[in-house]
């Protein structure tokens, strides 16, 4: 998810730029994004999330609920009011694809990589708990999944059990923290020309899969 919001801001920073020279069709430079709507935007869905974990822990209202239903309106006109920006996604080839999902520095891969291990921990010392029990002879997509289910009941892998309305909350303040990551990466190589460009096409280690 972190990765997400950053390929985001990259895809919403080069959407402006070619807005602001004009490159765009006219059909795609309808509608574009600020900070300020991005922030928002964000604020908007974080309240939504907020609104679902309080469900989920049994202490909503109707108060509450009148409210839940009326942050989630704006949320869904912005999704139409940006189709412009999902149609320009769209028209990305492969290789567009892949050169702006890449993390620009080794300084913002290494801050993904951090943010990775303090929320879930050693993601290679999980990966191999997991080949542990899994093993390498499955014979099928159904046989893995039991294997894995086994070894979560008989706890030989460590889990992290979230409400419904956490896991909505932490993926969005992973996109936001992807988001805002790029803003920062861009002021920093801007203003102070610090950062290390990463190799094409390197994700940081913990996500190498």
């Amino acid at each position: 998810s972190v990765l997400f919001g950053y390929f985001l801001r990259r895809v919403d920073q080069r959407f402006q730029l070619e807005r602001k020279f004009g490159t765009l069709d006219d059909s795609a430079a309808i509608d574009a994004s600020t900070d300020s709507d991005t922030i928002a935007r964000l604020e908007r869905l974080f309240n939504a999330a907020e609104s679902t974990t309080d469900e989920d822990e049994g202490a909503s209202s109707s108060g509450q609920e009148q409210q839940q239903s009326g942050e989630r309106e704006p949320v869904f006109r912005d999704a139409e009011r940006k189709g412009s920006l999902k149609e320009y996604v769209e028209a990305f080839d492969q290789a567009t694809l892949v050169e702006t999902a890449r993390i620009l520095s080794i300084e913002a891969a290494a801050l993904v990589e951090r943010q990775t291990h303090a929320l879930f921990g050693d993601v290679q010392e999980l990966k191999k708990q997991m080949q542990s029990a899994v093993g390498d002879d499955a014979m099928s997509m159904e046989d893995v999944l039991q294997r894995v289910a086994a070894a979560v009941e008989q706890e030989k892998v460590e889990t992290l059990t979230m409400t419904v309305g956490t896991q909505r909350r932490a993926i969005l303040e992973a996109i936001a923290y992807g988001t805002f990551l790029r803003d920062i990466e861009s002021h920093v190589d801007t203003e102070y020309h610090l950062l290390t460009p990463s190799g094409a096409g390197s994700p940081p280690p913990a996500l190498e899969g």
